[in-house]
């Protein structure tokens, strides 16, 4: 856990200008040389989140292993800090909010418009901040509530540039930039140009990545963009959609007190009244994105839903079709219904959707996974909560109580990521169902699926989203939700070109969309072009690969 940087500035509430009144830095990790250039891009980046930042608001920009987190207030005065992935949004952002309260106590608004630079700041009070919040517990033990954290809308970007304007581009800031030297613009060029492989013709991506990971990592990576997007999808393009949703609220998966058999009397792992109504909410939802494009009325010819054969996913699947083609006329006195078939597979045979579907050769991969180093400071990061579920669940202490829960959601969100860490896992967890929906994108593009097929569902997991978008690699940072969904749709352009766009809606009730660029394909992403650069996790024989075939026979374990 570390704390890199942070910047007290202030955005003038007309002109929109921003001044730096003061900022701080713990550079002890970098060598001497690389220190002045990842300064120069901290204060670059932290000014330009700051002028791209409305008043009143939080934001986080997420790179890798890496987060910048803004905290513009509604009188203007700001606060950046750069640190580590292991340092909690909501830690950073009371962080932020104390260092903005220690400001203002000892710096008065009347003086903030005589400063004009940090030598006109009096402010003394930032390093003092900054290295007592290396460790926020002993900072300030209620740092894991976080209370008035929820009082404001926290935004997470995936890169720097999701936060500009439409058409402005991140190389000519650079370029003007009065922050940065000539040798770390020489730094940046160089940089970009070894970030162009990543997609082609570069577009305005040129995230932080290119700022500033490369003295963190020494590596420059391929990552997501994301946007957030109106729901009502693009019809006058689109021709085929494939989604996966995750099944509604359900009972515990396993029973931890005898008493528990008694409380969820459904049984274990089934889906409850509320986790119905979720889909039944997620299906009005997607009623609302794609409106008359599919129709009125459920035409078999047009819609065909998979479900794993679990009881949650069938009647998930179910209760999302009650509201996705809500019933018009009754079929018999009294009875409003319209049966919509879900299709199902056994699940030692379902590849694509059953989460545990056997494959020795992940499991043995996924074992190295739990001893990773990755693994290990997981282990040490959450070792208090850990020893705490380990020795007994006794919730009797009431400071505890208000915090574990949030803090095992952490930790729930963290282990799944090494699901699919790792390009064996993503082929053999993810790659089945990434072929399966690009051929049938392929067939329906070649008109072998005829005029009116255009919706696929898939009733699942949440590892199945998980390992879906992890083989696209796309980063999630909060582990899929209960009645959420992925969407991934084929457009076809005016010249024939099929574009793949990625949608992720990841909130249960929350009208809110996020769409995603592909890693590797070229913008925008040709079917062609995600086909060339994913089909390395196409598995050639899957049951080969995984070790079932036994005496020349599949062996379903």
């Amino acid at each position: 856990m570390k704390l890199y940087s942070v910047h007290v500035l202030h955005k003038d509430v007309g002109t929109e200008a921003v001044r730096i009144f003061k900022s701080e830095s713990d550079l002890s990790s970098f060598s001497f040389f690389q220190r002045g250039s990842v300064q120069e891009f901290m204060t670059f980046t932290s000014k330009l989140l700051v002028e791209r930042s409305g008043p009143g608001t939080r934001s986080s920009v997420k790179e890798n292993e890496y987060l910048v987190h803004c905290y513009v207030r509604n009188d203007g005065l700001s606060a950046v800090c750069v640190a580590d992935s292991e340092y909690q949004q909501r830690v950073a952002m009371s962080f932020l909010g104390r260092v903005l309260d220690d400001f203002t106590s000892k710096v008065p608004a009347v003086q903030w418009p005589g400063i004009k630079s940090e030598k006109d700041c009096s402010y003394s009070g930032l390093k003092e901040l900054l290295d007592r919040w290396q460790n926020p517990r002993e900072a300030d033990p209620m740092t894991r509530v976080q209370e008035e954290v929820e009082e404001t809308k926290m935004v997470m970007h995936n890169t720097i540039q999701s936060v500009l304007d439409r058409g402005e581009k991140l190389d000519d800031l650079v370029k003007k930039s009065e922050n940065l030297s000539d040798q770390s613009k020489m730094f940046y060029t160089s940089a970009r140009k070894m970030n162009n492989h990543c997609m082609a013709p570069p577009p305005p991506l040129a995230t932080l990545s290119l700022l500033i990971l490369l003295f963190f990592i020494g590596e420059i990576r391929c990552v997501a963009v994301s946007k957030e997007v109106g729901i009502l999808a693009d019809t006058d393009t689109l021709e085929y959609v494939h989604t996966v949703w995750r099944h509604g609220d359900r009972t515990p998966a396993e029973y931890l007190f005898p008493e528990d058999s008694r409380k969820w009397p459904e049984g274990i792992g089934e889906l409850t009244e509320e986790g119905a109504a979720q889909q039944y909410r997620l299906g009005q939802w997607l009623r609302k994105r794609y409106g008359s494009w599919l129709g009125e009325k459920f035409n078999r010819n047009t819609i065909y839903i998979r479900s794993s054969d679990y009881n949650r996913t069938l009647m998930s699947a179910q209760a999302n079709m009650a509201g996705l083609f809500p019933p018009k006329h009754a079929i018999s006195e009294g009875l409003m219904w319209q049966p919509i078939p879900v299709h199902t597979r056994p699940k030692p045979m379902d590849k694509e959707l059953y989460e545990e579907v056997s494959c020795p050769t992940a499991e043995i991969e996924m074992n190295k996974q739990w001893k990773s180093e990755k693994a290990n400071g997981i282990r040490q990061k959450f070792a208090a909560e850990l020893k705490f579920f380990s020795e007994k669940l006794n919730l009797q202490d009431m400071e505890l109580k208000a915090t574990i829960f949030s803090r095992v959601n952490d930790l729930y969100n963290e282990v799944s990521q090494l699901e699919f860490h790792t390009d064996t896992l993503r082929r053999l967890r993810g790659g089945t169902l990434l072929e399966e929906i690009f051929h049938r994108f392929s067939d329906k593009s070649r008109g072998k699926l005829g005029n009116e097929a255009k919706f696929y569902a898939y009733s699942a997991h949440d590892s199945t989203i998980a390992a879906l978008l992890a083989t696209l690699g796309i980063f999630y940072e909060i582990y899929p939700k209960y009645a959420t969904c992925l969407l991934i749709e084929m457009h076809k352009m005016p010249n024939e070109t099929r574009v793949i766009r990625v949608f992720h809606k990841n909130d249960t009730d929350i009208d809110r969309l996020i769409e995603y660029s592909i890693p590797g394909c070229d913008a925008p992403c040709t079917l062609e072009g995600l086909g060339k650069d994913l089909s390395k996790y196409f598995p050639d024989d899957w049951e080969k690969e995984c070790g079932l075939v036994q005496g020349g026979e599949v062996v379903y374990l």
